[in-house]
């Protein structure tokens, strides 16, 4: 009688330790590459899912993926295209000067006072003064308190360039029994020591 010889016993392939990649079969999350084993609600087995670790070369995606985790523990996490940060700063938009405001025009200025153009002057006349500053001048004119001068003076030349308020001299010329007043083409200064007021009068 021929003798029989036992049957060997299958050998049992052991379970297969944090080698299986993300989206294949597993049965338990040691199997996983990423240890997460994604099981639904009544099911026995899963499918390995990434995890967002601090490595991103152990999420468990590709070099161009990251892992995206769901707040829902029914929800498979899933790996997703990187988004692209920019490897340079954000240029700064340039600040935008503020539009100059147009610089109020000032006008009626008196004899004397600093100017740029004869719009300035109560006179419409802005000239060269003393020192080469620009000042309002007087308009020339014969008449007391004309041409932008006080009332007892009248605008003279004195320079090519150059007006100003003087106050006329008045001589006393006798004739019979009258007295007359009569101005000469002398004048004096407004600045002058010996011009009063009551001369005008």
């Amino acid at each position: 009688r021929p003798t029989e010889s036992p049957t060997a016993a299958p050998t049992k392939v052991p379970d297969p330790v944090r080698t299986v990649r993300t989206g294949e079969r597993c049965l338990e999350n040691r199997w996983c590459f990423t240890n997460s084993c994604f099981i639904r609600s009544g099911r026995t087995a899963g499918i390995c899912e990434c995890m967002i670790r601090p490595d991103p070369a152990d999420n468990g995606c590709r070099g161009r993926e990251v892992c995206k985790r769901n707040p829902s523990p029914t929800v498979i996490n899933q790996c997703v295209a990187k988004t692209q940060s920019p490897t340079e700063k954000p240029t700064r938009a340039p600040r935008k000067k503020p539009t100059p405001q147009p610089t109020k025009l000032v006008k009626n200025l008196a004899v004397g006072a600093g100017c740029k153009r004869h719009s300035n002057c109560r006179s419409y006349v802005c000239g060269s003064g003393w020192g080469g500053k620009m000042q309002c001048q007087c308009r020339l004119c014969s008449t007391i308190g004309c041409g932008g001068c006080p009332s007892y003076q009248t605008c003279q030349r004195l320079t090519s360039v150059r007006n100003m308020c003087r106050t006329p001299v008045v001589v006393s010329a006798y004739q019979g029994n009258t007295n007359p007043y009569k101005a000469t083409g002398n004048s004096k200064d407004s600045n002058s020591k010996d011009d009063k007021h009551k001369d005008s009068n």
